[in-house]
């Protein structure tokens, strides 16, 4: 618990990237055309982007969809978006966020623009955003008032950044109000009405016509123009079982509406689900999941039909974190009874497997020193440094074992000189470990951060556990043997 409040736990964390985003919503109405030329004022702010950071950059009009195993936010006349490809962290000097921060600043001065943000393109398995929060009731007016507080508060929170949500205004439509009582009087059913308006805007297959031994659908609908204008709509003929024409316009009334671009679902009910990306210098994913549930959750359970779902990177990074703990206490079970069968004793192993909370220790201190968050990766290198670090433990307790029986008992001088016996192989071993885990850390030849964390947790975890190693191991022998002689 300690070492969680002084060392943030970021599942898959991603600093120095290659790629960048540069997302674009434009206001409802803007043609393809006028986007393109709006983007290009983003265009000119991105080339003065030096040549020795920037390798090109893409625009793409008509959708800003980063994520490639999401679900798409869809196809729209006014959104656009531009890549840029920075080269290789190691070819440049100039990192990501600098870059990102400065190009910010710049694009800050457009006018214009609904929504203009930056993102970066994560490298890591998808895990989702750190603010991943979903609202699933088929109540519309209770989940979009939940979603839009959720919203508004996350717009407050210090270092929230890229507040969003999936459910977006779609296209202008007009929305047909049918006067039910006076469709009875006429005869006329919803079934009919629904028919009439898809076939005369979908069209209806009236025949077929044959061309060189293929078949051909023969679809009957109105003219593009004609589709466009309202009081056509208005005087379509439905014909009633008594074979009058009745126009739609009516017994209907037509009200211009505005609806919404997709409805998502989660298990078969209606959801909407709000997302952010946190900045790390600021504030970390976990304290603001944690301020949103002392600020919703209570409500949420004291309202019937609502639902309050946490998932992306919060989800993740909790079973990880579940998973890592059910990985240790086998890990450390199966080593016990591995060590239990080969020094024929019960006390033995625990001397060997004490020295593991060191090593988790130091695995803390150390990214706590470097200043980066425990992950995955880190997780995976630890479970690594458990076996290391009881292989050191485990030549020193052997050694210790042949010398008693060499020297038929156990007292100071037998210990020093076991100690000073395994002092060179132990501390030989680290070092040579950590000379070939160095130039990875620091980037020597080549930076990859992706695992770095993996690297650093062994050689930090070994750092802080051999001198605890050579002291505490044979300190515990010592007891160990005297334990069992009385």
């Amino acid at each position: 618990m300690v070492f969680a409040k002084i060392v943030p736990f970021e599942l898959f964390p991603y600093d120095d990237v290659d790629v960048i985003y540069v997302v674009a919503e434009l206001p409802d109405g803007h043609s393809l055309e006028q986007t393109s030329d709006k983007m290009r004022e983003v265009e000119n702010i991105v080339d003065q982007i030096s040549r020795d950071v920037l390798v090109n950059h893409t625009t793409t009009i008509g959708h800003h969809d980063r994520d490639v195993y999401g679900v798409t936010a869809g196809l729209r006349n006014n959104w656009g978006m531009m890549t840029l490809y920075l080269k290789p962290a190691q070819y440049r000097d100039t990192s990501s966020k600098k870059i990102m921060e400065d190009l910010e600043k710049k694009l800050g001065t457009l006018k214009g623009f609904e929504k203009l943000e930056l993102d970066k393109f994560n490298d890591g398995p998808p895990v989702g955003r750190p603010i991943t929060i979903t609202y699933v009731s088929s109540e519309d007016a209770l989940r979009r008032r939940y979603a839009k507080e959720t919203f508004e508060f996350l717009k407050k929170m210090p270092g929230v950044l890229n507040v969003d949500q999936d459910e977006k205004m779609g296209k202008e439509e007009l929305l047909l109000v049918p006067d039910y009582p006076k469709m009875a009087e006429l005869g006329v059913t919803s079934r009919d009405l629904a028919e009439t308006i898809r076939a005369a805007y979908n069209g209806v297959v009236a025949t077929e016509i044959t061309r060189e031994g293929e078949e051909i659908d023969f679809r009957v609908q109105l003219t593009p123009e004609m589709r466009r204008r309202t009081d056509v709509l208005k005087d379509l003929p439905i014909m009633n079982p008594q074979g009058r024409l009745i126009k739609i316009g009516s017994f209907t009334k037509m009200l211009p509406s505005k609806g919404y671009e997709a409805v998502r679902h989660y298990n078969g009910k209606r959801s909407i689900t709000v997302t952010a990306d946190v900045d790390p210098a600021i504030t970390t994913g976990d304290a603001v999941n944690t301020a949103i549930r002392d600020e919703f959750l209570q409500r949420i359970e004291k309202e019937p039909g609502i639902r309050m779902i946490f998932g992306g990177a919060e989800k993740e990074s909790q079973e990880s974190i579940a998973n890592f703990g059910v990985a240790l206490i086998w890990s450390l079970i199966i080593i016990y009874f591995i060590l239990v069968m080969l020094f024929n004793s019960f006390v033995q192993p625990l001397i060997i497997v004490a020295i593991v909370p060191f090593g988790l220790a130091g695995v803390a201190y150390t990214f706590f020193t470097f200043g980066m968050p425990i992950s995955f990766l880190c997780i995976i290198g630890t479970l690594g440094l458990i076996g290391v670090m009881v292989n050191d433990s485990l030549v020193m307790v052997s050694h210790l074992n042949n010398l008693r029986l060499e020297n038929n008992g156990l007292d100071l001088s037998v210990l020093i000189e076991g100690c000073q016996d395994r002092l060179r192989p132990v501390i030989l071993t680290t070092i040579t470990t950590m000379m070939g885990l160095t130039p990875t850390i620091l980037g020597i030849g080549g930076y990859e951060p992706f695992i770095v964390p993996l690297v650093l947790a062994l050689a930090g975890g070994l750092f802080f556990a051999t001198p605890i190693t050579l002291v505490l191991v044979p300190i515990l022998y010592s007891f160990g043997v005297r334990k069992v002689q009385a």
